[in-house]
């Protein structure tokens, strides 16, 4: 059994099936228009983590829009164990990382004097 709680800019999403997909639609560098489709604080994947030697500036803003944290609790029973896992997502603090990141990046790239950014973690 898992049970998912959610949290949107809106506030508490009481019933996360219930949500439609959601169409968030880019302009590309060379102008074209690139659509995706995704749900609201559902349990796929909308952002890159992949390790690369490449820095893509502006990076992909797509980092569950409008999701702001989920909270998931995981329950299986069998006879003569039970396991209980938790998992707290915060994908507010994911933005706000990755805006960080990318602004040192940029200015370690461009020459600047880089500041050491001061958010907890």
């Amino acid at each position: 059994m898992i049970l998912t709680y959610a949290w949107s800019t809106e506030g508490f999403i009481a019933d996360l099936d219930a949500l439609g997909p959601i169409t968030h639609e880019e302009t590309t560098a060379s102008g074209g228009k690139l659509m995706t489709e995704y749900e609201l604080c559902g349990p796929a994947r909308h952002y890159r983590n992949d390790v690369e030697y490449r820095f893509e500036h502006p990076r992909e803003k797509l980092i569950k829009p409008g999701c702001l944290a989920t909270f998931v609790v995981r329950y299986r029973g069998e006879p003569g164990m039970t396991s209980i896992s938790f998992s707290l997502e915060d994908y507010e603090l994911a933005r706000q990382h990755t805006a960080e990141l990318d602004r040192q990046i940029v200015e370690a790239l461009t020459g600047k004097t880089v500041e050491a950014s001061d958010i907890d973690l």
